[in-house]
């Protein structure tokens, strides 16, 4: 065998790291035959020596090391660094029959696929790493095929230091996180089966780039015992500063486009002060002097398209105190809008009445930020004074070419024009606008003596619903003179356009008088308040407009790159009142749902949750607040603006341990929540793909459900089973709140938040009162194990339960006492890509368990089954049709039977496309994908005909 052959390439690339400066000898090392510290000391130039063996590290990259309490350790900063060293095949450090491998090491950012050191090629070696964001161990058996990686049961938290080991024997692979065994597996035996040019390439293993930070690296030729690996973490940790936790937040603001805004609560009174730039390490030092809990940090000098960093800090120290993880922010995603500044001011006093008029509208009209139609140009002094007083796109329409000219160079002179306002030359019988655009509709001309607009009706459609409002009359010239409208003009206005009577109104004031359209929601329109479109889990709006044809509303931002990968599977988005909430990578939209203005933007580092169909979301909307989880408390942020206006916690356990918020419902004035175990929650990474019946499906569990005051977080009750709750099965209806507990020995002893095979046995179906708390009833059912996914759904009196093992199992309940309806088994659509893992779909009185459809009270087989499709994703539903991707958006209209495709557009791998509103909502979620579907948008479609001005008769 030559040298070559033999000789193989021992990569330490970004992914992980480990302990402590060595003074002396280092506890744990006497029978180590590898060894690395990653600190100045022990690197010589770009070299890191190996102080037991004969196999140094090379360091490729900036070296950046940084103190960390009493020890140093290295950067590994994305693809910027790699680390490399050459063990021979017969030397000491690549061990063959049995190995461990240690590693202390903090991850400021995870992805799919995360090496800390390894010899692997293909499904051969070694790896110690992360998969997603748990810690895992793989082993290649020479008596066993492929690779085994054995991943812990919980999300490993960023920026805290970890010691992280793996161990083989030569039949059993473990892993340890901080001296304690997560996970195992008897899946590999035999010696280790190394690859034959054993090229380890951890920082760009299948081009995922890490960024952690490494202290300590560790190879034995035997698997420590767990005793052993206990008395190694316990003797460093004591080394490394903990790390600094908020009690809320951060969150990131852009205020506009070179300001940043960054706000934190702290548990204790300390300074304000953070660390920021552009590079690595941080050297910018941003601070206040005096000691709060509340932290509010102002940046007004921020670059376009760069990325940033910051590092919050209990001290103006650079080196002294406790510090944060690493946060990111990329000042690309750029969503701020200004409100006009004019440069100059018009030429004469008569200015003041447009600005008094202005002022006026914008009070009378809810939020300032959206489109303003001005109808009828006039000088452009109405336009100007609604564009430096707001964050409205002002656009102008008028007939006449002169004044469109006029008005385009007036707003051009004043630095407007393009920018915040726009002047189209066109019909006012017929605007050339689309359905639902305006937030605001007033006109110019008609404040200078001008006619009513000529069609009631095109003002009436072109206005958003939920709110849009129209403000057209005219003032009085002087106190004691009358206007040329009067009051019949107005009424016979509103009557030409069958402006419905609710949402009219004539005001007669000392100022003058005014037509009003407040426009209400769309009779028999639908919200999307939760993940399944309503606290029950039915996956069905009920909207009664959404269906048949179907035409283009608007399209536009967010894009791909501020949206999570598609693979992760994220909580859907909701539309309720006619808005729009978005989750992208942690970061959450706030967006007009009818014309997709983007309202608000929040950047929420710890807002992640990821493989929502073994969870439940982290999000529930009403007509006023948005409920998002977010660690251990639900934040209720006002729906218009994005302002956080309290945070609940978690109720207190009774023995005082840690929970995060998990379960997320509203109904009525409560909310419901429930605590899961710190590290359940699938928190995710860049690029993962929960598409697998391991690990990565096991299912997160709650200890205890409870009830909240929604407007104050009073406790209302709080309810312990005799098991673990199934975030996916809990569900609302009439009045009470259904879940499936497991009460298996494994699940009542779980510490990890989330439950495996321990789900096999042990299964009961309970209801409790959703006032009170108190148990209604409960009942054991021997449910199928749910490998793959486990959902609890509620309509019409009825429970349906859906469980994937080798096949779909679907149960119905009588929800009133739990009694069996009925069951159905029956074989995958598919075997790949979400094909075991679709969520039923409940409308009206049939259950569309994709491929069948069955009655919901008698489990009858429908003879309509849904269309074929190619690729993942959940469906949704209106009250006529369904919505789904079938390689795009797609849609299938129950009363026609006929399916249409959105070609060139897809929904992302869950749940993303929403019927509420009277229309069809579909915001990015395709980012990461390589599949042929060039358009990367958000985009709502509206029915074509939806807008008649007779809207007491639905499409």
């Amino acid at each position: 065998m030559s040298r070559q052959s033999r000789n193989t390439k021992f990569v330490i690339m970004l992914a992980c790291a480990m302990v402590p400066t060595l003074i002396g000898a280092s506890p744990g090392l006497a029978d180590a035959t590898a060894h690395w510290v990653f600190d100045k000391e022990h690197t010589t130039g770009h070299v890191v020596r190996d102080t037991v063996g004969t196999a140094p590290v090379t360091v490729t990259g900036p070296l950046r090391f940084r103190s960390h309490g009493a020890v140093s350790a290295l950067l590994v900063n994305r693809d910027e660094n790699r680390l490399t060293a050459t063990l021979e095949a017969d030397a000491p450090g690549r061990p063959s029959k049995a190995i461990t491998v240690e590693a202390w090491l903090a991850i400021d950012k995870t992805v799919e696929w995360g090496s800390v050191a390894g010899i692997v090629r293909g499904d051969k070696g070694w790896l110690l790493g992360f998969r997603q964001s748990s810690f895992s161990f793989g082993v290649s058996g020479k008596e066993a095929k492929g690779l085994t990686h054995t991943r812990a049961r919980h999300s490993l938290v960023l920026g805290r230091w970890y010691h992280v080991a793996g161990t083989y024997d030569g039949k059993t692979i473990r892993v340890y996180v901080d001296g304690q065994l997560e996970n195992e597996s008897e899946a590999q035996s035999g010696e280790i089966d190394y690859p034959s040019d054993g090229e380890l390439v951890i920082a760009s293993f299948e081009k995922f780039f890490p960024r952690l930070w490494l202290h300590e690296l560790r190879i034995h030729d035997r698997a420590l015992s767990a005793d052993e690996l206990a008395a190694n973490h316990s003797a460093k940790r004591g080394s490394f500063s903990p790390l600094l936790q908020t009690k809320i937040g951060p969150t990131l603001e852009r205020l506009d486009h070179d300001t940043i805004r960054i706000a934190w609560d702290s548990t204790e009174p300390m300074q304000t002060a953070l660390t920021f730039g552009d590079t690595l390490p941080l050297t910018r030092i941003v601070s206040t002097p005096n000691k709060e809990t509340h932290h509010v940090v102002t940046i007004d000098d921020i670059d376009p398209q760069r990325m940033y960093y910051y590092r919050l800090r209990s001290d103006a120290s650079a080196t002294a105190g406790q510090s944060s993880r690493l946060y990111e922010f990329d000042s690309t995603f750029d969503y701020s809008r200004s409100t006009g500044v004019a440069r100059f001011g018009h030429a004469d006093a008569g200015q003041d009445r447009y600005r008094r008029h202005a002022g006026r509208v914008l009070k009378d009209s809810g939020p300032r930020q959206g489109y303003c139609l001005i109808l009828g140009c006039g000088k452009g002094r109405l336009a100007t004074e609604i564009a430096r007083s707001s964050k409205h796109s002002v656009v102008c329409i008028d007939e006449d070419p002169a004044r469109v000219a006029a008005e385009r160079k007036e707003l051009d002179r004043l630095g407007l024009y393009g920018v915040n306002a726009s002047v189209h030359q066109g019909s006012l019988s017929k605007l050339p606008f689309s359905d639902y655009f305006a937030n605001l509709i007033v006109s110019e001309t008609l404040l200078d003596g001008d006619a009513l607009p000529p069609s009631p009706a095109e003002v009436y459609r072109v206005l958003r619903p939920c709110g849009g409002t129209a403000i057209l009359g005219q003032p009085k010239r002087l106190p004691e003179q009358s206007t040329a409208l009067t009051r019949a003009d107005l009424e016979a206005w509103f009557d030409k356009g069958k402006i419905p009577e609710h949402e009219r109104e004539i005001v007669e004031d000392h100022d003058g008088i005014w037509a009003v359209i407040r426009r209400g929601p769309l009779p028999g329109a639908g919200d999307w308040s939760h993940q399944y479109g309503d606290a029950g889990n039915s996956s069905c709006s009920n909207d009664e407009y959404v269906k048949a044809d179907m035409q283009v509303l608007w399209f536009g931002r967010p894009g791909p790159r501020p949206m999570v990968d598609r693979g992760t599977r994220a909580p859907a988005p909701l539309a309720v009142n006619g808005r729009l909430f978005v989750q992208g990578d942690r970061r959450l939209f706030g967006i007009d749902a009818y014309n997709g203005t983007i309202r608000w933007t929040l950047e929420i580092p710890d807002l992640r949750r990821a493989n929502v169909p073994r969870d439940s979301s982290n999000m529930a909307a009403t007509d006023d607040a948005l409920y998002v989880a977010v660690r251990d408390r639900c934040w209720m942020l006002d729906p218009d603006t994005g302002q956080r206006l309290a945070a609940f916690p978690v109720p207190a356990a009774p023995d005082g341990s840690a929970y995060d918020w998990g379960y997320v419902a509203v109904n009525g004035n409560v909310l419901y929540g429930s605590a899961v175990r710190p590290g359940g929650i699938f928190i995710g990474a860049d690029g993962e793909w929960y598409d697998k019946s391991n690990e990565e499906s096991h299912k997160v569990v709650s200890e205890r459900l409870f009830a909240l005051d929604r407007k104050t977080g009073k406790r209302l009750w709080s309810y312990r089973g005799g098991g673990a709750v199934i975030n996916a099965t809990v569900c609302m209806g009439d009045g009470q709140v259904y879940m499936i507990e497991s009460r298996s020995e494994g699940a009542r002893d779980t510490r990890y938040g989330r439950l495996g095979k321990e789900l096999a046995t042990d299964h009961y179906l309970v209801a409790l009162d959703a006032a009170t708390g108190e148990k209604t009833w409960e009942m054991y059912y021997p449910f199928h194990e749910g490998r793959w996914v486990f959902y609890l759904s509620y309509a019409n009196d009825t429970l349906v339960a859906l469980s994937t093992s080798d096949a779909y199992h679907v149960y119905a309940f009588n929800a009133d006492d739990g009694k069996p309806l009925w069951q159905k088994t029956y074989d995958y659509n598919r075997t790949h890509h979400g094909g075991a893992m679709q969520h039923p779909v409940i409308v009206g009185d049939t259950v569309y368990a994709e491929p069948m459809a069955f009655n919901l009270r008698t489990g009858r087989e429908l003879a309509v089954k849904l269309p074929g499709r190619s690729g993942c994703g959940a469906m949704s539903a209106s009250a006529g049709a369904v919505f789904f991707r079938d390689s795009y958006h797609a849609m299938w209209d129950l009363k026609s039977n006929t399916r249409t495709r959105f070609t060139g557009l897809r929904p992302g791998c869950w749940l993303g496309i929403i019927p509420a509103g009277g229309i069809l909502l579909a915001p990015e979620t395709s980012a990461g994908c390589f599949c042929a579907q060039p358009i990367q948008t958000s985009i709502a479609f509206v029915p074509k005909g939806a807008t008649a001005t007779d809207v007491n008769s639905k499409p």
